[in-house]
């Protein structure tokens, strides 16, 4: 197997679909969906912890404004924590 093929999970390739394009991790930026109780009150200090920078948008309007700033593209942020995830 070549390494790309490691970016994602073995259960992912096989089941979740459309699966055209493997992920590139130096270009994307994570979105993490955080259910209220679910532990990613955890997750956050943990990423923190690491030294992540972290971007909370807990609330549509904010994450449109996000959008139209073009956080994800710019870099600022490592991983983005939002109760919305489309």
């Amino acid at each position: 197997e070549s390494e790309d093929t490691h970016a994602v999970y073995r259960w992912a390739r096989r089941h979740v679909r459309p699966h055209a394009r493997l992920p590139e991790p130096s270009k994307e930026t994570i979105l993490f969906w955080h259910i209220p109780k679910s532990g990613g009150s955890t997750a956050k200090s943990i990423y923190r912890c690491i030294g992540k920078t972290i971007r909370i948008a807990s609330q549509p309007g904010e994450i449109m404004k996000l959008k139209h700033k073009g956080l994800v593209p710019s870099g600022q942020a490592d991983l983005i924590f939002s109760s919305f995830p489309d």
